[in-house]
């Protein structure tokens, strides 16, 4: 296997962008009749669909989606840093859509965040001009927040409705 991480079970991952699981399992297999193969059995957290996912454990580029969530530690790191770096606004809204959804796809938490802050300060902005944000935006303003609200309620062990206001509270600080 080439990626640097083992995983165990019992492991709470993210995977890519389809949310938090635990490794409910290594199984040996022959799903697809591709012949034995490991396979991390992923189920996810917190779901009304119990969904499960089949990992191949050597399919390096199904496993580098995978990613150990993040630390109470990390995300308040994530959180201070986002407030010290500058806006992320691109004034073209092709441009923009294309730029946000390729960060929103790579699930980096730190630049989601900064998508998320850029959209919700032109929100603020274009709303005492009695305006609103294009649907894209607002579209991608709402993965954005789903995507922190996941990994940050759960690490955080906070409501998801809590995520926004702790995120606030805690940029804040000085």
């Amino acid at each position: 296997m080439g990626t640097d991480v083992s995983y165990s079970i019992g492991d709470c991952i993210v995977y890519g962008c389809k949310g938090i699981f635990t490794i409910s399992n290594i199984i040996s297999d022959n799903i697809g009749n591709t012949g034995d193969r490991l396979y991390y059995v992923l189920t996810e957290v917190n779901s009304p669909t119990d969904l499960v996912i089949y990992v191949p454990y050597d399919a390096d580029s199904l496993v580098s989606k995978m990613r150990k969530v993040l630390t109470k530690h990390q995300i308040e790191q994530i959180i201070s840093s986002v407030e010290h770096t500058d806006d992320i606004w691109i004034n073209d809204h092709k441009q923009r859509a294309s730029q946000y959804e390729k960060i929103l796809k790579e699930g980096n938490k730190e630049n989601v965040l900064r998508v998320a802050k850029a959209l919700a300060l032109k929100k603020h902005a274009l709303k005492s001009e009695k305006k609103k944000l294009s649907m894209t935006d607002e579209r991608i303003l709402s993965l954005a927040e789903e995507m922190l609200k996941d990994e940050f309620s759960f690490v955080l062990n906070i409501d998801k409705s809590d995520v926004v206001p702790y995120i606030i509270k805690n940029s804040s600080k000085k």
